[in-house]
């Protein structure tokens, strides 16, 4: 009986560690492909619960083995009379294993409108990204496990949450909203049940604590998993694992949603500027797909979510900006801006650097200009500048103070930039954010209209272009 039992744990510790072993292989090369180069340094929530402790003994061996540094980091609320002891319980902890622990202390606000469950969330991962940004960490992971996942989806499902809500949580998430950008979460106990947790810190004798408020069913969480799940599994044994299969189909569902919101921002995109839209394209959208392109629009700005109500609102709104100017306020500093038939999400942290760049080109296809939130390009075309005037010439970027002119086609007078923009739609916000190319002070090319064919002195020459990082 005996060898039985061992030889059961031993096939129960086998499978854990593939499980969690393959997720963390997905993981890294998903962050390796966002990135471009493998981590080097990751980190793991860290409670001292049973999860986290069991993630954190299972991840140190994976990041020894690929020359990964492991950081445990913990957040102490300071809610429980325990807090203090749980903190000093996950340092014994990670010292007995070799690893380096960081602890940092939150205090949460006496008035909390979101109530105390979701402000101590949005601090904990407040804090948690802290740590990542001090500790040069790029991925972080939790040990949300299949169980979780399962109640995420039933929470989701009893609030009348759309398809980004059903979908719960991912495998890797490039950018959690309550995360800095450039940290990426990661999950690799989504396919792990509860239940195999705690066979392996059982097995694996781990000491960990249990938070008192895990207990506390005025919590919905807690109400789910204790008194819910457990009534619905006693009549379908799989309830769990068939959510959290739920969740998957509705990930796949969403990055097709996604794909095709991508799709109908490009086609209805001004060609000047990829990052305005047509109004009459838009329009011409069915509901769902308008719908859908100004979710992942505002999303890809990290503006405000807009809910169904708010999104009537918005389309009653461009509808009948189409022939007029207007701008409506989206909340949390970003407006969106109708003009002459195009509309533009502006937020006011977007607000545009101006200052003249100076550069000088030698030879390159292009040189990226971070001030200025684009690139410029340089091709070598049947007619251009001559490549030598422009190698020993000073290139400088710079806005408009009105007047300039410039002559785009050789048979055409010149014209000032402003009839120019007019002619072309170019909304007004959207013309400060495009430079003006000047060699040797003379002006050469205009971001959004073109090269000045009164510079362009050689039959075979460079010719330049602009594209925007948006």
């Amino acid at each position: 009986m005996g060898n039985s039992k061992k030889s059961a744990q031993s096939n129960n510790d086998h499978k854990l560690r593939n499980k969690c072993e393959r997720a963390l292989n997905t993981i890294l090369a998903r962050v390796s492909a966002s990135k471009g180069c493998k981590p080097k340094h990751i980190a793991i929530a860290y409670s001292g619960g049973l999860d986290s402790s069991v993630l954190l003994k299972l991840t140190i061996d994976f990041s020894r083995a690929n020359q990964i540094n492991l950081y445990a980091f913990h957040i102490n609320h300071g809610l429980s009379p325990h807090a203090d002891e749980w903190a000093s319980h996950a340092q014994v902890f990670c010292d007995k294993a070799g690893i380096q622990y960081r602890m940092k202390k939150i205090i949460l606000p006496l008035k909390m409108p979101e109530g105390i469950e979701e402000a101590a969330r949005i601090a904990r991962y407040g804090a948690l990204g802290e740590l990542c940004k001090e500790n040069g960490v790029s991925l972080l992971l939790t040990a949300h496990h299949l169980n979780d996942q399962a109640e995420t989806v039933m929470l989701q499902m009893l609030r009348g949450a759309g398809l980004p809500g059903l979908s719960a949580m991912p495998l890797v998430h490039e950018k959690f909203k309550l995360l800095d950008q450039g940290i990426l979460l990661g999950r690799p106990f989504l396919e792990v049940s509860r239940s195999e947790v705690r066979r392996a810190s059982e097995a694996w004798e781990i000491d960990y604590v249990e938070d008192e408020s895990n207990f506390n069913f005025r919590f919905k969480r807690n109400a789910l998993r204790h008194l819910v799940l457990p009534s619905i599994e006693t009549r379908f044994p799989t309830a769990s694992k068939g959510l959290a299969h739920i969740a998957r189909h509705l990930q796949a569902a969403q990055r097709l949603v996604r794909d095709l919101a991508n799709i109908d921002i490009e086609n209805c995109s001004s060609i000047s500027d990829k990052s305005i839209i047509q109004i009459s394209k838009f329009l011409s959208l069915s509901e769902e797909r308008q719908n859908n392109l100004l979710r992942f629009w505002f999303e890809a700005h990290r503006a405000k979510t807009l809910n169904s109500a708010r999104l009537l609102d918005l389309r009653k709104q461009i509808s009948s900006a189409l022939p007029t100017s207007m701008v409506v306020d989206c909340g949390e500093g970003a407006e969106l801006r109708c003009y002459r038939g195009l509309m533009s999400l502006i937020k006011s942290s977007d607000v545009h650097n101006s200052t003249p760049v100076e550069l000088q080109w030698r030879g390159e296809t292009s040189i990226a200009i971070p001030e200025w939130e684009g690139t410029l390009h340089f091709e070598k075309q049947n007619f251009g500048l001559a490549e030598e005037k422009l190698k020993t010439g000073r290139l400088r970027l710079a806005s408009r103070h009105g007047g300039e002119k410039i002559k785009l086609e050789k048979n055409r007078p010149h014209r000032t930039l402003k009839n120019l923009f007019q002619e072309k739609k170019v909304p007004v916000w959207s013309r400060a954010r495009l430079p003006l190319i000047y060699l040797n002070e003379q002006l050469v090319f205009v971001a959004g209209l073109g090269m000045n064919t009164t510079s362009m002195d050689s039959e075979v020459g460079v010719t330049l272009s602009w594209i925007s990082d948006d």
